[in-house]
């Protein structure tokens, strides 16, 4: 092994650390999310405008994509004869090339990301049942069933409303008072439907 390493040209040694150095990188990173140890991405050295969760141009991923391309290049162009001008153009192209990949690959699977949290701003206009009966004009909260965002919830309510609400009557939600509490308002359409 180190008679084959020591017969390398200088261009030749330079392509093999950086494609060792490139594929082991990506294969630790590879190990270390798999077993959930990269706590959701890298070090990303981007700033504060580069893209979320270490997909940046200067992220550990991204680095490590650009050397295992570029190291990989060199040695296929290096032994194939290419001149160490034509070696490198090579190398480099396909090292950037790679990264672009990857750093496309890394952003879609980014996105197929959702959001759970529940925003009760969506339930504005909807229906709700009450479970909790609701007592008059903001005197206190009670409690309303509904589906906000495909997802049944039970709700703190008030209401404006005069009267307080009993268990069961169907509301509509007008506003959100806080992050957790409704405001509603008796349901008014089955009533003139029945006229």
């Amino acid at each position: 092994m180190e008679e084959w390493f020591a017969g390398l040209t200088g261009l030749a040694k330079a392509y093999w650390a950086v494609a060792i150095a490139g594929t082991t990188l990506t294969m630790v990173m590879l190990v270390m999310s798999l077993v959930h140890l990269d706590g959701d991405g890298d070090m990303d050295m981007d700033g504060p405008d580069g893209h979320p969760s270490g997909l940046g141009l200067l992220s550990t991923r991204a680095i490590s994509a650009f050397l295992l391309g570029f190291g990989w290049a060199g040695i296929i162009a290096n032994n194939e004869g290419a001149s160490y001008l034509v070696s490198l153009l090579i190398a480099s192209t396909f090292g950037v090339f790679w990264l672009w990949v990857i750093l496309k690959l890394m952003r879609f699977l980014y996105s197929l990301r959702q959001d759970g949290t529940v925003h009760y701003d969506n339930a504005i206009g909807s229906t709700a049942q009450v479970y909790i009966p609701i007592p008059a004009a903001m005197e206190g909260n009670g409690q309303v069933a509904l589906n906000v965002q495909g997802r049944f919830r039970v709700v703190d309510a008030v209401t404006r409303h005069r009267d307080a609400i009993e268990k069961n009557h169907r509301v509509r939600v007008t506003e959100v008072l806080d992050p957790s509490t409704l405001v509603v308002e008796p349901d008014t359409s089955e009533e003139k439907e029945g006229e």
